[in-house]
């Protein structure tokens, strides 16, 4: 007998195990998974797929290992980690080396032991990943490039209309949305404004808002329902909150931002 099969007698399955057909996050893993396997086949991802398959790997052992020690002795069921894993590998760029990826899941996963409130992680774990990995990795880890998306439009709208026929009619995060949509372009708008005389006006507009990357994080990270509000309210002050943040950082800081 095994000791994989010993654990598994002697350690409960915890409840997060009743995964159900209408759970969202199903199909949303569905399309992260789409994305990437034609970002390897068709586009230009530059990790590999064994590059990938260790994230997603690690990021479950690592989600299942914290839990069980600092939260229930039980057996969890890491698909939030592999949802999150599977973010690092589409928006992440650590192709340069075999064991970079061990520090964007690192971040990631154990941002949902620290960043907490009563319990529940308060900032989506990708997100915090992907940030910490770009502070304190000594550009090593930097976010994935521009064209690795091949430079056409019709990824974006393959993202935003997948996006929208699978998931996001189920999470109730429309005012969240369209919020941040609408302030996000203002910001856009501003900044090709001050900068008029520097950049072409047209190209920061069109070269950010028809950005695959930025369509991620409207449609898959800042909707999170864990860590976004429920009230509608509430969701429209997040939407802008978020856009005026990323307007600030333009403004006084040289950092990545959307």
């Amino acid at each position: 007998m095994s000791l994989a099969s010993v654990l598994l007698k002697k350690i409960p399955l915890d409840a997060n195990w009743k995964i159900t057909r209408k759970d969202p996050r199903l199909p949303f893993l569905a399309l992260l998974w789409a994305y990437i396997l034609v970002g390897i086949t068709l586009l230009g991802f530059n990790r590999s797929p064994w590059q990938i398959l260790f994230t997603i790997g690690l990021a479950a052992a690592l989600d299942m290992l914290l839990h069980f020690v600092f939260r229930r002795r039980t057996l969890l069921c890491p698909l939030s980690a592999i949802i999150s894993a599977s973010s690092l590998s589409i928006l992440m760029n650590y192709a340069h080396g075999a064991f970079l990826a061990v520090l964007p899941v690192f971040f990631t996963i154990a941002s949902k032991y620290v960043l907490t409130f009563r319990g529940r992680h308060v900032y989506n774990p990708s997100l915090a990943g992907i940030v910490l990995s770009l502070l304190f990795s000594q550009h090593m880890i930097s976010a994935a490039p521009a064209y690795q998306w091949g430079g056409s439009p019709a990824v974006a709208v393959f993202i935003v209309s997948a996006a929208l026929v699978l998931f996001v009619f189920r999470i109730g995060r429309w005012p969240l949305i369209v919020s941040f949509l609408v302030s996000y372009a203002a910001n856009v708008a501003i900044r090709a404004y001050i900068t008029r005389h520097h950049v072409p006006p047209e190209m920061l507009v069109l070269g950010t808002l028809t950005s695959p990357a930025f369509y991620l994080f409207t449609f898959f990270m800042i909707t999170d329902p864990g860590t976004s509000p429920p009230n509608p309210r509430l969701q429209v002050a997040m939407g802008f909150l978020v856009a005026l943040i990323d307007l600030i950082l333009h403004r006084f800081y040289t950092l990545n931002t959307i």
